[in-house]
């Protein structure tokens, strides 16, 4: 099968050389493209070279200033016409990205070798975890060359299988190191800087060596500015013109490293370093090439721990705000009982399973007696502790399933399920009775309170909840007529036809 080698330019920067062995190589910026011709310059896919038994092909796709085909410096005309296509030959350029600063991508073809036949096997293996972490591999990356060393592409591959859908920072950084380290045998140490957000700084956030944690050191001003500021993976020696004498990298023992920025999307979270600590430097381009992959993966990988995080929290907030938003529409905010909306909503299924299954229900309504002058003489704080320890016997008198609500003030409704009949219903009646009669001391003053009761009970005295409560209602009018601290039940000269 054919290979192509396109030569990347840019007017100020190194030219950039790359192989593909794809039938279809897209020219462009784009992060769901197996092959990719990219640079920050370059916003949107902008054609596309497919390899066919005729020979290579180019389509413009459309781009937002397209692009031309030059051969021997005269421009086809056929190639500046997006959606057309155009025969290419060895040694034509492509020219994209804007006027200001176009691109040249130069195309050669080149022969393949063919793979050894005892590593065969082994050799298919490695291109498929190549195209594996290519189809991964974001747009403003280099292409992981297929001619990398076979250890470090399953060293890449381990990391991002593990690495994928963790959520633990402090273990992604581990499972980091040690890949880096174990990919890049010449390396010594390793550091990552995560964007502080709000200063703008880079603290380390890990550091280690082979032998284990080691204490961080800051990113020096030197490389901050070849790689934050430029947004580009660099190879460097401390002899290089752009490092030599730099106070920021002489206070350490670095003699040679890779630093590789790490992006999520558009957005740059850190910085990752390698570097050797050693007289003779063997941290190579490809090397940078495997550290710069790793770099992305782990930014990837940190992005979604982030995210995951903070979708955790905000549905944690959600959630809480939600059951805010519940207690305040179904239960009284002092005693924390339902309120009349829910009781309505409970009685109602009450009566639906009470018709269904011929079981009878006690509807209750209670009205405190004689409250106005508890408020008046001790306050409405010593009211409403009367209400609340009121609330908490009239609880302990029923079941876990039955109901007892606040309708406001001083008036409570409660709910009896399955009740037998009505002497069943007035012994749970007289119980209330007795826990309301316990005396009180409130605000350090002997208190008596009392409570009258009106009972209705379904289907005899009504289907419905707002007849059963109408019901229980006029009963509670004549207990309280009758001298209070009584209850009565609806009888049948008074049910509501």
């Amino acid at each position: 099968m054919p290979r192509i080698r396109i030569t990347v330019s840019r007017k100020g920067h190194r030219a950039d050389i790359r192989e593909f062995s794809q039938s279809c190589i897209t020219i462009g910026r784009h992060p769901t493209n197996d092959a990719i011709v990219a640079d920050p310059v370059v916003s949107n896919h902008h054609g596309e070279i497919r390899i066919t038994s005729e020979g290579l092909i180019y389509r413009d796709l459309g781009s937002t200033n397209g692009s031309v085909v030059r051969r021997d410096g005269v421009l086809l005309a056929l190639g500046a016409e997006r959606g057309r296509s155009v025969a290419l030959e060895d040694e034509d350029e492509i020219l994209f990205g804007n006027s200001s600063s176009s691109i040249a991508a130069r195309v050669k073809l080149i022969s393949t070798a063919a793979a050894e036949p005892d590593r065969a096997e082994d050799s298919a293996e490695t291109l498929d975890i190549a195209k594996s972490l290519r189809a991964a591999e974001p747009a403003h990356l280099s292409m992981l060359s297929e001619g990398l060393e076979r250890d470090a592409l399953l060293v890449v591959h381990r990391f991002t299988q593990q690495a994928t859908g963790m959520l633990d920072v402090d273990r992604l950084l581990d499972h980091f190191g040690a890949s880096v380290l174990e990919a890049l045998p010449a390396a010594d140490h390793l550091t990552v800087y995560l964007l502080e957000p709000g200063s703008g700084d880079y603290p380390p956030v890990f550091s280690r060596d082979r032998q284990g944690h080691v204490e961080a050191e800051p990113l020096s001003r030197a490389l901050r500015q070849l790689v934050v500021d430029r947004g580009r993976a660099v190879q460097f020696s401390v002899t290089d013109p752009e490092l030599d004498g730099s106070e920021s990298m002489a206070n350490t023992e670095i003699t040679a490293g890779l630093c590789a920025p790490m992006y999520h999307g558009e957005q740059l979270i850190g910085v990752a370093l390698v570097d050797s600590r050693v007289k003779a430097p063997a941290l190579t381009i490809e090397g940078l090439e495997v550290f710069t992959i790793l770099s992305h993966q782990l930014a990837l990988c940190i992005a979604n721990a982030r995210l995951t995080e903070g979708l955790e929290a905000t549905v944690a907030e959600l959630t809480r705000a939600r059951t805010e938003m519940e207690q305040l529409a179904f239960f009284d905010p002092l005693t924390g009982l339902p309120n009349r909306r829910l009781y309505l909503d409970r009685l109602g299924q009450a009566l639906r399973m009470c018709l269904r299954q011929q079981q009878q229900i006690a509807v209750l309504y209670l009205d405190v007696d004689n409250f106005k002058p508890i408020n008046d003489t001790l306050g409405h704080d010593a009211g409403d502790e009367v209400l609340c320890i009121l609330a908490e016997r009239m609880r302990a008198c029923v079941r876990d399933q039955d109901t007892v609500a606040r309708f406001g003030g001083d008036e409570f409704a409660m709910l009896l399920y399955q009740i037998s009949g009505i002497e069943a219903a007035r012994i749970v009646v007289e119980k209330i009775l007795a826990a309301i009669r316990q005396p009180l001391v409130i605000v350090g003053r002997p208190l008596n309170a009392t409570v009258s009761i009106g009972v209705a009970l379904a289907p005899q005295h009504g289907t419905r909840a707002e007849t059963l409560l109408k019901n229980a209602d006029a009963a509670l009018y004549r207990a309280k007529k009758e001298g209070r601290n009584e209850s009565r039940f609806f009888g049948d000269e008074l049910i509501d036809k």
